[in-house]
């Protein structure tokens, strides 16, 4: 009973969230505006930045003059720490399910299929609105943006390779499908956590320098063609194991609809978890 409570709970999620965005997105550009200018990156922050992707500290620490696009990179390790943990939350799933344990098909395809539109947004957004603005503000730069953007490239087509895996096992018709995505989840992973380790530093130093009225408009367009279904995933990605820098930044602009619906999200994410066979 308990799963298929915690099941249309988060079916409900899922309807739900789309009505809230337009006032989650009118919370965030207010409290952005209020906050231009007036926060600075905590010692905590700054460690849980370093330590959790294993890379030194200058690196991955945005400068102490807080500007909207320092806070739109902390932002950025937030999302890519969804992405990193969605990336291996689905390749561990296929990898136990190929291994005769018990994985539920449907919360397999569409944990992966959440994962696909996650990334595949993220990257349209970055080759499509963003590197067009620090190409034009940074031409030394250009070099190591083209070699992001052809990792974007390569990872679509891994990306696609594994949304056919996935589209033929909730067809019925899956055959050697578990194999196959086994092996397209694993590529999927560690071309997507090679490509973020090369990402962030490269940024790090670009984007608070980026002037806060075009961080603000960019971050509005990105949030605008924003997937969003799978709720649960999204917030359960950014909890366990713990919060990465940015997570703050991201849940304190959420407005009260938004906040009032988060506290049912983690038991969805956990039944989502045991399902994917993660005991």
């Amino acid at each position: 009973m308990r799963g298929h409570r915690a099941q249309r709970v988060a079916i409900a999620a899922g309807e739900l969230f789309p009505q809230l965005t337009g006032v989650l997105m009118d919370g965030q550009r207010a409290a952005r505006a209020a906050a231009i200018g007036s926060r600075r990156v905590s010692a905590a922050a700054r460690s849980r930045r370093g330590e959790w992707y294993g890379k030194p500290e200058h690196l991955m620490t945005a400068p102490a003059v807080r500007t909207e696009g320092s806070q739109m990179y902390d932002e950025l390790i937030a999302v890519h720490t969804i992405m990193r943990r969605g990336a291996e939350l689905t390749a561990d799933a296929f990898a136990r399910r190929a291994a005769g344990e018990p994985v539920g098909t449907k919360a397999l395809v569409g944990t992966a299929r959440r994962l696909v539109a996650f990334v595949h947004h993220h990257h349209a957004s970055e080759d499509e609105q963003f590197w067009p603005v620090l190409r034009e503000r940074f031409p030394d730069a250009i070099a190591a943006l083209d070699g992001l953007t052809a990792e974007h490239h390569a990872l679509d087509g891994e990306l696609q390779g594994l949304t056919e895996v996935v589209d033929a096992l909730a067809s019925g018709s899956a055959g050697d499908a578990v194999a196959r995505g086994t092996t397209a989840a694993a590529k999927v992973r560690d071309l997507l956590l090679h490509h973020l380790d090369a990402e962030e530093p490269a940024l790090v130093d670009l984007m608070p320098q980026v002037p806060d009225e075009e961080i603000t408009r960019l971050r509005e367009a990105i949030v605008d063609g924003a997937p969003k279904s799978g709720p649960d995933l999204v917030l359960g990605l950014l909890e366990d194991p713990d919060r990465p820098a940015g997570y703050d930044h991201l849940m304190g602009n959420f407005p009260p609809p938004v906040r009032w619906l988060c506290p049912l999200l983690p038991r969805c994410y956990r039944a989502r978890r045991k399902a994917l066979g993660d005991r």
